[in-house]
């Protein structure tokens, strides 16, 4: 036992500085695989800010629009739709719409319907967050104004008369 214990010993001495090399090596790669993960799960705060990149209708359009038609805010990066607030002055009812998971966009429904005339200011938070944690750089102000379609505009419904009895 003695004789394999020396073995032991000598291997361990003539080997010291490959062994110490190896052990540092390993501690380096774990410290790297720690550090990595660590700062590869916490988001990059406005890294790359969200952007809006659409909105539909577009901005300060002043046209024909239903009294319920929903304004569409499409964005750049999939969104968090848990962080999405947003104000209507003047103050009406209104819920959002996502229609899949995960989205890029959102749309704002208006349940008691967009006044004839009446301009509207929709203001999404600057809170608004990426999936990837990423936010808006600002609020989003967005004004729109209705009127209702008037015959001969491309929304205007087309109604066929038909007559009592045929």
């Amino acid at each position: 036992m003695k004789a394999n214990l020396f073995k032991y010993t000598t291997w361990i001495k003539k080997y010291k500085i490959a062994i110490t090399a190896a052990v540092f090596i390993i501690i380096l790669l774990v410290l790297y695989l720690y550090l990595n993960t660590k700062t590869s799960t916490t988001p990059i705060s406005n890294a790359t800010p969200l952007n809006l990149i659409a909105t539909i209708p577009n901005e300060g359009v002043t046209r024909s629009v239903w009294e319920v038609e929903k304004i569409k805010f499409v964005f750049d990066d999939y969104i968090d739709d848990k962080t999405i607030k947003y104000s209507i002055t003047p103050n009406i009812k209104s819920r959002t719409i996502s229609t899949e998971t995960p989205v890029k966009h959102f749309e704002i429904l208006p349940i008691s319907g967009w006044k004839e005339g009446v301009e509207y200011i929709i203001t999404i938070s600057k809170d608004l967050e990426s999936l990837k944690g990423n936010k808006l750089k600002e609020d989003i102000v967005f004004k729109i104004k209705r009127i209702s379609p008037k015959p001969g505009d491309p929304d205007f419904p087309l109604v066929d008369f038909v007559e009592p009895g045929r």
